[in-house]
């Protein structure tokens, strides 16, 4: 994923989720990208007390097609100023507890898919990711995420100010690092 230089928009995105199973729904492989979603940022949510920025991707024919996806990444706000060598955001879910404690809703980031089997809460299948930081780099012009499960920095090439390529949120090897949804209160939020 990479971001605008002022870290308000998306110039791009790329984000493969792998095939599992949760809550008896067998999730299959899917590639988010600029042809068949569209995204959402917000640079500033304020919950429970943190500084958030959510980002919410969904294909164009969610939710009224069966079988079609939402994906929701909730992490620490994105700084005005990114470091040279870079820094780590805390994903919501196990590494960063996103819960309201008024509420009691957590916010946590995960995938959906829509009406997958009859019965399903809110005709809609979820996957939750336990964990997980988003590596951030600043080369003149954009912002660019990496997804990792553990806290380790993803430096950019050349010192030219290019980023080898957009951003993969690869959850390819990352099967581990998804939940199985546990019922709870959850709000994600989501564009309309």
């Amino acid at each position: 994923m990479t971001l605008n230089a002022t870290g308000t928009g998306l110039a791009g995105w790329s984000f493969e989720v792998t095939a599992g199973t949760n809550g008896g729904f067998n999730f299959a492989d899917f590639v988010y990208d600029t042809t068949n979603s569209v995204a959402t940022l917000n640079p500033l949510l304020v919950y429970g007390g943190k500084r958030l920025t959510t980002l919410d991707i969904r294909t164009t024919d969610y939710p009224g097609t069966s079988g079609s996806h939402d994906m929701a990444l909730i992490f620490e706000e994105i700084p005005s100023a990114i470091p040279g060598a870079g820094l780590l955001l805390s994903v919501c879910g196990a590494t960063l507890n996103c819960l309201d404690t008024g509420s009691g809703i957590a916010l946590e980031s995960g995938e959906a898919v829509s009406n997958p089997t009859p019965g399903s809460p809110f005709g809609v299948a979820f996957r939750n990711i336990t964990g997980g930081f988003l590596t951030v780099s600043d080369p003149p012009g954009s912002i660019s995420l990496n997804f990792t499960a553990e806290p380790v920095l993803i430096p950019v090439s050349g010192g030219d100010g290019t980023v080898p390529e957009p951003a993969t949120l690869g959850l390819a090897g990352l099967g581990l690092a998804l939940a199985l949804y546990v019922p709870r209160r959850h709000r994600r939020p989501m564009s309309s």
